[in-house]
């Protein structure tokens, strides 16, 4: 299934890895650039798909850098010739280094890198064109573990200031479970209601 919140921009969702996460493929139709999000997996799937839609993938973005999304990173680097971003410290591998508000082109659109720390001590989100992909920084109904209730702070702070800001019919793409809304998670989430003692 593709998603699309436009005419030009699609996205399209793959389980991959051995512990199954969502990747996702992201498009320009005009341009027919793509660029492809937490890499924790490589099927044939994917090439094919790219292929048979006559796509060019141009980017690979890291949210974080735990194992199970990165796993198949060195065969996306092998298949195609394209360049990796990730947060600062998050996979040394990476080709680009990123932080909050870095912009990435994608034919007629741009990337926006959000700084969404906790899970990890430097994860990104990247927003484009009414959709967001949080990695584990947010699922829906949920957010991803942390070490220390610190961290946990950070987490849904950045959360709060980076992703529910966002327009409230904005898509959140996570990295395990269904996707959601901005609106949804920002008036149900339980995990923005709890107090952190």
């Amino acid at each position: 299934m593709i998603n699309s919140n436009n005419n030009q921009l699609a996205v399209k969702g793959f389980t991959i890895g051995g512990y199954p996460i969502n990747g996702y493929l992201i498009f320009d139709k005009a341009s027919r650039e793509a660029a492809f999000i937490d890499p924790g997996g490589f099927r044939p799937e994917i090439p094919e798909f790219i292929e048979s839609h006559n796509l060019s993938l141009k980017h690979l973005l890291i949210t974080h850098g735990h194992w199970d999304h990165i796993e198949g990173f060195g065969q996306f680097k092998e298949a195609f010739e394209l360049t990796s971003y990730a947060g600062e410290s998050e996979y040394p591998d990476a080709d680009i280094t990123v932080g909050h508000d870095y912009r990435i082109a994608l034919g007629e659109h741009e990337i926006r890198c959000l700084s969404t720390p906790g899970h990890t001590a430097n994860g990104i989100s990247y927003y484009c064109d009414g959709n967001v992909f949080t990695g584990d920084a947010l699922f829906a109904g949920s957010v991803g573990g942390t070490h220390g209730i610190n961290n946990t702070r950070r987490q849904i702070k950045s959360v709060i200031e980076q992703v529910f800001t966002l327009d409230d019919n904005t898509r959140i793409y996570p990295a395990h479970g269904p996707m959601s809304t901005v609106s949804t998670e920002r008036s149900f989430n339980p995990f923005f209601f709890k107090r952190l003692t």
